[in-house]
């Protein structure tokens, strides 16, 4: 499964890297990068709290009406407050990036709001995607993975296209928006019972 990811992932992102460049320049591919680089930075809190905490109470989990409760744990304690944080990290968005980066930076503001919005979906999907490691359900990761990564790299090249470099990052929000709603459903007897 990590095979997969570490494959198949960042040769997506670097056909998608490569359309950016080609079509809008390096520049806007610089932005872009910027925006997933501060994305990756705050994303270490969701995946240390599921990989430390979560993920081994997942792989223990016998019934349906304990991994509930795990999923829905997460789901009112801790999405709740990364919510909050991405709140707080748009509106002080022009603060973050005259701390983090040059005010050549400053185009990336831009990019926020879609972004933020396909954070929050991937935060949401990350509980139930980390399921697939803890009952060790590797077809259905790899196709949930492949599935994603088409997703992204079809509605990128499409969205860039329509919305400039805004439409990577409306990109990352569609995608993760279908990715929550297909793990929700694969996942719904765990999530609903």
């Amino acid at each position: 499964m990590a095979l997969v990811s570490a494959v198949f992932g960042p040769m997506v992102f670097l056909a998608i890297r490569k359309y950016i460049i080609v079509n809008l320049g390096i520049e806007q591919a610089g932005f872009w990068e910027a925006m997933s680089r501060m994305s990756s930075y705050y994303f270490m809190f969701i995946t240390s709290i599921i990989s430390i905490y979560f993920l081994p109470k997942l792989a223990t989990a016998k019934t349906n009406q304990e991994t509930k409760t795990l999923f829905w744990n997460y789901y009112k304690g801790i999405l709740p407050v990364f919510i909050i944080g991405m709140i707080v990290i748009y509106f002080l968005r022009d603060f973050i990036i005259h701390i983090l980066f040059t005010k050549e930076f400053l185009p990336v503001s831009k990019l926020f709001f879609w972004q933020l919005i396909g954070d929050t979906f991937k935060a949401a999907s990350f509980i139930l995607g980390y399921q697939f490691y803890a009952k060790k359900l590797t077809k259905a990761f790899i196709i949930s993975e492949l599935f994603s990564l088409f997703v992204l790299y079809f509605s990128s090249i499409y969205l860039v296209s329509q919305f400039s470099i805004e439409g990577v990052v409306m990109a990352h929000a569609f995608t993760y928006s279908i990715y929550f709603i297909t793990l929700s459903i694969y996942f719904r007897k765990s999530l609903f019972a």
